[in-house]
């Protein structure tokens, strides 16, 4: 699939995100603004559809959150000046030699929860599937990288549980990672939390390595 019809895809993947009412918007769930042209606003400055490596995130925001967030979230999509994001930038630059614009990145939940930016997503199993089924699998598919990697325990579980595979500790998931439809798919600790996700700073920069080292050996497979 060449880029373009890849970005046309997307973008027909998003306008149905936009009509979409997740079976009535449990929990009291709303869209993201209007004007953000992806399934997720994440993706704006992370847009490459010819990536060979796509990362998952839990979700955007938080309806609280909205609140509170800088102008350029509900402009660009994110902020870059937010720990999180400094800390993926940082270690994306530092191991794989690239910067946001050079990945793919979406969330696995689509929409607005309520709450504040730590809250969890509820609705139980059919809103969490639902985004997964619904969106994430079929980015995969219209993406197609070498490598997915789910930051976080709430991607990979989900993911793990649609597809039916095994779930591994967190301490595995680089070194255990699944095929889907050909692609491999691995996890990380979110870099919201990485270091005490991971246990020291030390482990969560070897997941990071660990990462990239996976994603060479992949890379250096000829299809």
């Amino acid at each position: 699939m060449d880029y373009l019809t890849k970005k046309s895809k997307i973008k027909d993947l998003a306008i149905h995100r936009k009509k979409d009412r997740m079976i009535g918007f449990p929990e009291g769930y709303v869209q993201v603004p209007e004007h953000f042209s992806y399934v997720s606003p994440i993706t704006e400055k992370a847009d490459n559809f010819d990536s060979p490596i796509m990362f998952i995130m839990q979700d955007w925001r938080s309806k609280e959150s909205g609140k509170k967030s800088p102008k350029i979230v509900s402009e660009f999509g994110y902020d870059p000046k937010r720990k999180t994001n400094k800390v993926f930038d940082n270690y994306l630059k530092q191991c794989f030699k690239l910067k946001r614009k050079d990945v793919y990145i979406t969330n696995a939940f689509v929409f607005v929860k309520t709450g504040d930016i730590s809250a969890s997503i509820k609705g139980g199993v059919n809103t969490k599937e639902y985004c997964i089924k619904e969106y994430t699998l079929k980015e995969i598919e219209i993406i197609k990288p070498r490598l997915v990697v789910c930051l976080g325990k709430y991607a990979y579980t989900e993911i793990t549980k649609v597809l039916n595979r095994e779930k591994h500790s967190k301490k595995n998931w680089v070194n255990k990672p699944f095929f889907y439809k050909d692609i491999c798919i691995t996890a990380i600790c979110h870099p919201a939390t990485g270091e005490s996700c991971a246990g020291s700073k030390e482990a969560y920069e070897k997941q990071w390595t660990d990462l990239f080292k996976q994603f060479r050996s992949l890379s250096q497979i000829k299809n």
